[in-house]
Order: C-alpha cells, then structure tokens, then sequence
C-alpha cells in the first residue's frame, strides 16, 4: 500500500476555504459505509479531518433537504388556503363560516411558525 502525501484541510466553510472537491468525496465514502480511517487514506488527510468533511457534507445536504421540506409544505398550506377561501365564499350558514375562518387562522399560524414569522408568547405580553 503505498502512502499518500496527506493534505491539510482548513475546515472554515463560513470563510469559503473548503475543498468542495474534498467535501464531495468524504461525503460518498461516508455514505458508501467507509470508516473514517478508511477516508483518511482514500483523500490523503488525517481521520479527523476525514470526519470534518463528511460532516460539512451530511450538514448541507441536511440544508437543502429543509429548505425543500419547507417549500413543499408552505405550497401545501397554500393550497389549504385556497380551497378554504373557495370554501368560504360557497359557506351558506354563519356556523360553516366560522367554521372556516377558524381553519384559515390554524392554517396561517402553522405557516407563520414555519416561516419563523411567530412570535414567543412573552413578546405579546409588553
């Protein structure tokens, strides 16, 4: 087995200094099941640096998968909404209207905690 040159990896991601290449990889091993030793070798740098960059990876593939997450649920809310309104204007009986415009609050609570638009009770207080 011969030995690689190991590489130093600065592990700064808010200052831009990581090797996107790096992250990439140590992400698929990782994910191929590889121990971080393994990694090491397979990219050249020490195990802990191995572990630093699969974390950057799991980190913003968790990111992402948030941010879709919470754009598919915001368009089903808005979907919600829409169908409660069309509900609303066909509404016969104050009661099933009511009924309504309490289902349209919950709904836009759900989406203002969701956008993290809601504020903590103690702030309604002053």
């Amino acid at each position: 087995m011969s030995k690689k040159n190991k590489t130093t990896v600065l592990l700064k991601p808010e200052e831009g200094r990581v090797d996107e290449a790096l992250v990439a990889r140590a992400f698929e091993l990782r994910r191929d099941g590889l121990d971080y030793a393994g990694m090491a070798e397979e990219l050249g740098v020490e195990p802990f640096e191995a572990q630093q960059l699969a974390l950057v990876g799991f980190s913003r593939l968790a990111a992402e998968e948030t941010e879709v997450l919470r754009a598919q649920t915001e368009a089903r809310y808005d979907d919600v909404l829409r169908r409660l309104y069309s509900d609303l204007r066909v509404a016969t009986s104050q009661n099933g209207r009511n009924s309504i415009y309490a289902l349209i609050l919950k709904t836009e609570a759900q989406r203002t905690k969701l956008l993290g638009l809601d504020l903590p009770p103690e702030a309604l207080d002053a």
